[in-house]
């Protein structure tokens, strides 16, 4: 007997696939503010992730109770290294906006006729910092919501019987 697919499964799936290939992508950038030990944590995970999502697509139990098992790692992960992340985070990406926003400022005073505006270099340094916060601690919370949901949909009785053991 086939079993069919639940949308819910399909859905999941290519919401991890697409998020592993992206995370991939920008590992280089996370390396910025995550402790060592992340990084290779997700040089493990972000694989093993692509694969249980594929194979979540076949219906495989297997996949199923890893997908369970690493939503639970990476959000303990999360919920560790989440404070030191937003700190580091919150310094690297000030600095960066810092030096942006004088390499603008420098070769907008190089025009002619430009007449500098006058600004509180410190208040504009806080507020950035302010919202590196507030866009990091939504991006954790929007990622543990993620996981928290993958636990319990795969969890539920009538997706669970979809699977073949």
């Amino acid at each position: 007997m086939d079993k069919k697919r639940p949308a819910g499964v399909t859905i999941f799936s290519w919401v991890i696939i697409i998020g592993t290939v992206l995370s991939a992508m920008s590992l280089a950038e996370a390396q910025k503010v995550n402790p060592p030990l992340s990084n290779y944590f997700y040089f493990i995970i972000l694989p093993a992730s692509f694969i249980m999502a594929v194979y979540l697509l076949k219906l495989k139990n297997w996949a199923r109770v890893g997908v369970i098992v690493i939503a639970i790692l990476v959000s303990a992960e999360t919920l560790i290294t989440a404070p030191s992340a937003i700190k580091k985070g919150s310094e690297v990406y000030s600095a960066q906006f810092e030096q942006e926003f004088n390499d603008a400022a420098k070769a907008a005073a190089e025009k002619k006729g430009y007449k500098p505006a006058q600004v509180d270099m410190a208040r504009l340094k806080e507020a950035v910092k302010k919202s590196i916060n507030v866009i990091m601690v939504i991006s954790i919370t929007i990622a543990l919501l993620f996981n928290l949901a993958v636990i319990m949909y795969f969890i539920h009785p009538k997706v669970k019987a979809q699977f073949i053991t």
